[in-house]
């Protein structure tokens, strides 16, 4: 029997290289590399940037890459598995004119009966639609919109130009993120303040990075050996700032003493206070001030005899 002919790479040697660049496509990534060593050709179509973007959205979703690599590179990296592939699916054209159009006229959010001032934006193409978000005083019609369809699930806020992703779970774009998540939401929002020209929303997002780093603060666990008691009141306006308010001011601790000056016996947590970390407290002292005194595990020693007396 006549052995059957065996396929040589050689046939494809005047092919075009839209033509290998489909056969390329349709391959696994393995595939793609051991079809690449057969002659110089394919190696060089294979070779491509090109290729190797199509192969990272196609089999990872992601179509946005950080600076100092290359597709390939990303590719075979674990770091493309810790990105928010859902920033893909952006539209930065469309999302900026819908920014436009609601900056234009009196924000409000789509619940008629909301009248909620934190609005974020869904970026979902084609949607746009502007509702409140889920922290402190708010509705939650933000989440219950993403909750209505798991495809938008990606928000900015629009007075920060903070994106949030309901499907990750979690901020997008921060100083901690992949270099490829910062620089993609990094371009939307330079697109978008260049374009609108509106100093206060300039301000607003050159606070973003501080915002993000005293998240990171506020989660730091306490040492229970070295800890500080701080005004609920306070961590409240703090609190919010981390999401999108303006900045508070010095810290203030007055709410938990009495008139003389001595710790109010009668203040509880949480309901009056919280316990941050020496590090926390060194951090708020240096950037915000303090108005007062600080109050430390000294304070907290009378109240624990208090308990242990009442």
């Amino acid at each position: 029997m006549e052995p059957t002919k065996k396929f040589t790479p050689g046939y494809l040697t005047g092919a075009s290289n839209e033509i290998l660049f489909e056969i390329a496509k349709k391959l696994l990534a393995e595939d793609v590399l051991n079809f690449s060593y057969t002659n110089r050709l394919l190696h060089t179509v294979c070779s491509q940037d090109w290729v190797w973007k199509h192969l990272c959205f196609r089999d990872h979703g992601v179509n946005f890459i950080g600076p100092d690599t290359s597709w390939k590179r990303f590719y075979y990296s674990e770091d493309i598995k810790k990105v928010c592939r859902h920033l893909s699916a952006i539209d930065e054209k469309e999302s900026l004119q819908s920014l436009q159009q609601y900056y234009s006229v009196a924000l409000k959010c789509s619940i008629d009966e909301c009248n909620t001032q934190k609005l974020w934006m869904c970026l979902a193409k084609g949607c746009s639609v502007v509702a409140c978000g889920r922290s402190g005083d708010q509705n939650g019609h933000a989440e219950q919109h993403y909750e209505m369809d798991k495809e938008h699930g990606l928000v900015i806020q629009i007075r920060t130009l903070q994106i949030w992703c309901y499907t990750c779970d979690k901020w997008i774009g921060t100083p901690n993120s992949h270099p490829a998540e910062k620089a993609k939401v990094n371009a939307i929002t330079r697109l978008i303040c260049n374009t609108m020209n509106r100093p206060d929303l300039q301000s607003e997002v050159a606070l973003n990075s501080r915002r993000q780093h005293e998240r990171d603060l506020e989660e730091e666990i306490t040492n229970d050996g070295k800890c500080v008691l701080i005004s609920m009141i306070w961590m409240k306006e703090w609190c919010s700032f981390m999401t999108g308010n303006p900045l508070p001011g010095p810290v203030d601790n007055r709410s938990l003493l009495l008139a003389n000056g001595s710790v109010n016996p009668d203040m509880s947590i949480p309901e009056d206070f919280v316990i941050i970390s020496m590090n926390t407290w060194a951090y708020l002292e240096q950037y915000y001030g303090v108005d007062g005194r600080m109050l430390s595990e000294g304070a907290l020693q009378i109240l624990r005899y208090r308990c242990c007396v009442a």
